[in-house]
């Protein structure tokens, strides 16, 4: 297959998915296709890892959560994104423009370029990708091989491993951060708006995990399992799924927008309140429902009688 070939394939594919795309041959850059063309391409900032990958497919993630994913063939390597889940903010934007060294003058087209960029996730684009690799490698993959990788897994699960084994967890803490989460749920689940605010004034110390190493992330990445358990207790008690993870979605994307631990703490504790009070709302109209339905058999059992 010629380099028009490929190029036919990787415009295709990057006009389904909507994304930039560029061609490398034996390393050196070949091609590039997108609406919006790159002052200078991201991708320079991750090349060195894409290039070194075995695979013949896969991705890389950036530490600001930008996605790239390659297709191998030959002496060619087909490349696209970035991508996001989510459209990235200013400080995000600010510090790849930082990492590229984007004069001055050409910052604001950089920036349309890079805002111009579709969100969407990995489990989205990786299907029109393995179309391409059947058609280039002749392999017949499913997104279970890109997204867990067998040789990854066993790296991984080794660190965890050895990570686990030197924490030294006392199985005290753990009890009593579970039957924490459990009566914070019961409250949120049962709707108990006052019961909720008498225990937040007196909130036991939760110790959490370590879930990053950076003290903000710590606290942001705290907030997300917090709001993980109560919209689950909400749907639990009767509030509508798709308006319990809809609110979810709100709520952390308001609280990446926070940049100190104050902060987010106090949206975490007005969230928990939230979620009971729509709960407890939803309680007290079904309770007015069934009285209202009893009231009306009963009347209706007396019009029975009296006739």
């Amino acid at each position: 297959m010629n380099i028009d070939d490929i190029k036919y394939l990787s415009i295709n594919t990057a006009n389904m998915s909507l994304l930039p795309v560029r061609i490398y041959k034996n390393n050196e850059y070949q091609f590039f296709y997108y609406s919006n063309k790159f002052i200078k391409d991201p991708v320079t900032l991750v090349i060195d890892s894409i290039l070194n990958k075995d695979n013949d497919i896969g991705y890389i993630t950036t530490v600001d959560f930008f996605y790239y994913a390659y297709i191998k063939y030959e002496d060619y390597i087909i490349i696209y994104g970035p991508f996001r889940l989510i459209k990235p903010d200013d400080n995000v934007i600010s510090k790849m423009v930082l990492e590229l060294d984007i004069n001055k003058d050409d910052i604001n087209d950089f920036i349309s370029s890079i805002k111009s960029i579709n969100p969407m996730s990995l489990e989205s684009v990786i299907p029109s990708l393995l179309n391409l690799n059947f058609i280039l490698n002749k392999e017949k993959l499913n997104i279970k091989d890109i997204l867990v990788g067998e040789g990854t897994n066993e790296s991984i699960n080794q660190d965890i491993n050895d990570d686990y084994n030197d924490l030294g967890l006392d199985n005290s803490y753990i009890n009593n951060s579970l039957s924490i989460e459990k009566e914070l749920s019961r409250i949120v689940e049962n709707g108990e708006i006052d019961e909720l605010k008498e225990w937040l004034k007196n909130a036991p110390a939760i110790r959490p995990g370590i879930l990053s190493k950076d003290s903000i992330r710590q606290t942001k990445n705290t907030f997300i399992a917090a709001i993980t358990l109560i919209s689950r207790s909400a749907i639990k008690g009767d509030m509508d799924p798709k308006e319990a993870l809809a609110l979810s979605d709100l709520y952390i994307q308001k609280m990446e927008l926070l940049e100190n631990s104050y902060d987010i703490y106090s949206l975490e504790m007005n969230m928990a309140i939230d979620y009971t009070l729509r709960v407890s709302k939803i309680h007290n109209k079904k309770n007015i429902s069934d009285f209202l339905i009893k009231l009306n058999n009963y009347l209706k059992n007396m019009v029975k009688i009296l006739n």
